[in-house]
């Protein structure tokens, strides 16, 4: 048993070694300098095979690494970016290699590990790297104050990233906001009447009272009245129609039918005498009535329906750059009971308007003010989804 325990540790011993060769010959330099790294952490007895294999990836991933960094570095722009990243791999590979130093192996095997002085290169990239995003910033806010929106909210991206490579650019700040200014879409809203009746100023009032401040973002800015900047967008509220019903008062009568307890009875057996219990005791049982009641019923209904579409368009050219229709209905609904028959026949609801003194009917004037509360909480919703 003890030989085949020897033999056992050495085939997991070989295998281990084996896998770490097979690692660093595929060029998984950094899988082979983690696992090596493993495999000694703690352990005073340090394998040389493994003491080899770590000082033999770690030498193959930098010299592999400045190679391609230094690639990147002649291809220059946004290839920084790239040659960065490696740097920084490198960095953080050779941090997990100082615990080990001086890294000797049980037999005496001292490691030699070349290691590349990473600040300086990562401190030179960083530097490239916000150079290329203010370059790329100025260009794309030249074609901002062309009057491109699009190009101008992407030079306020890329303004904003300089910051986190170089802080060697004392105008950053001027071109942020320059840019931001330029990205921002100015959205007038208003209201038209084009229905065949005339509109209370005051439907106008309360639908154009929203707040817009909770319309605002980054890049939309929305005024309802005395616009302070230049207006990209006019988004219109066109009222095409408003119709209110006439006032309609329905009566009609139906049945409420319940199963109800009322009270117990003798349960008989087969022959039609009292039955028994195991206890000799007589059995009785819940004796259950159907109870019925009718229903008279007062229905009053008024409707509005108001109806038109969002138009956006560009402020500059007038060209229609979107429509959408709109509608909204408010209802008013009212009734009350009056019933004939057993009382315990009700459902809740019928219960509930038992008596009830009906509601008068709302004005044309009111039934239009709520339709205009419907109309701005819909006008508010549209504007929150619009995008320009």
């Amino acid at each position: 048993m003890k030989n085949v325990a020897i033999t056992l540790v050495a085939l997991i011993l070989f295998a281990s070694c084996s896998s770490l060769d097979k690692m660093v010959d595929q060029g998984q330099y950094d899988e082979a300098v983690i696992k090596a790294a493993k495999r000694m952490y703690g352990s005073k007895n340090k394998k040389t095979k493994h003491v080899k294999v770590l000082e033999e990836a770690f030498a193959k991933a930098n010299r592999r690494d400045l190679a391609q960094a230094k690639h990147f570095e002649n291809l220059g722009g946004k290839h920084w970016l790239s040659a960065l990243e490696i740097y920084r791999d490198m960095e953080a590979r050779q941090q997990k290699v100082l615990p080990f130093l001086p890294l000797v192996s049980k037999d005496g095997y001292v490691a030699d590990f070349a290691f590349i002085k990473t600040s300086g290169r990562i401190a030179n990239a960083r530097r490239e790297v916000g150079r290329f995003y203010y370059a790329e910033g100025r260009r794309a806010l030249e074609n901002g104050r062309a009057g491109s929106k699009v190009e101008a909210r992407e030079a306020f991206k890329l303004f904003n990233r300089v910051d986190n490579y170089t802080s060697e650019y004392t105008d950053l700040d001027k071109y942020i906001r320059e840019s931001h200014q330029l990205g921002m879409t100015n959205i007038f809203v208003n209201l038209r009447n084009e229905a065949p009746v005339i509109m209370h100023k005051a439907f106008e009032d309360a639908v154009l009272g929203i707040s817009v401040a909770d319309l605002n973002d980054t890049w939309r800015k929305f005024y309802v009245a005395n616009p302070s900047a230049t207006i990209d967008v006019n988004a219109t509220l066109v009222v095409q129609d408003i119709a209110i019903s006439p006032e309609r008062e329905h009566v009609r009568q139906f049945e409420e039918r319940k199963e109800i307890k009322d009270g117990w009875e003798y349960v008989l057996d087969q022959n039609g005498n009292v039955a028994k219990d195991s206890l000799g005791n007589d059995i009785k049982a819940d004796r259950f009535i159907t109870v019925s009641a009718l229903i008279s019923e007062i229905k009053r209904e008024k409707i509005a329906v108001v109806r038109g579409v969002m138009r956006y368009t560009d402020a500059r050219t007038g060209e229609v750059l979107q429509v959408k229709p709109i509608t909204v209905e408010n209802d008013f609904g009212d009734s009350t009971c009056t019933f004939i028959g057993d009382k315990r026949a009700l459902t809740t609801s019928t219960r509930h308007n038992i008596g009830r003194r009906l509601d008068p009917f709302p004005t044309d004037y009111d039934m239009t003010m709520y339709a205009a509360i419907e109309m701005k909480e819909a006008l508010k919703r549209d504007l929150k989804r619009y995008i320009y």
